[in-house]
């Protein structure tokens, strides 16, 4: 049976400041709970997260890895930018304007050259 907590046990984890325990929790095989994990680790804005938050960019879930970008975005280490730049060319367009959004927060130059395509502004014919 996979390792499951429910949004209360995250809750707590959070509140306790448990980083061990939302480490732990983001390593689930449940997909619900690496996704609410990732959102707990991104409260405690510890930059001892930010490691596992990167491992959790490549999770199989998309609402996983969407979690992860706001994480890491709102912890706001410069670690995580060579790691977020790449969703910034993510099929999907809410990724993309997550990605952004973090790495705005980041504030990392290197990301700059980067982010300035993914402002053009379509043409009309």
């Amino acid at each position: 049976m996979p390792f499951r907590l429910i949004a209360a046990d995250i809750d707590r984890l959070v509140s306790k400041r448990d980083l061990g325990g939302l480490i732990a929790a983001a390593r689930s095989e449940d997909k619900d709970t690496r996704w609410m994990a990732a959102g707990g680790l991104g409260e405690l804005r510890d930059p001892r997260a930010v490691d596992p938050l990167i491992r959790a960019l490549a999770d199989t879930d998309p609402d996983v890895r969407w979690k992860a970008v706001e994480a890491l975005g709102s912890i706001g280490d410069a670690r995580a930018t060579e790691a977020l730049i790449p969703f910034l060319n993510d099929p999907d367009g809410t990724m993309r304007l997550q990605a952004v959004w973090a790495l705005g927060k980041i504030r990392d130059p290197r990301a700059t050259a980067h982010i300035i395509p993914c402002w053009r502004i379509p043409t009309t014919t």
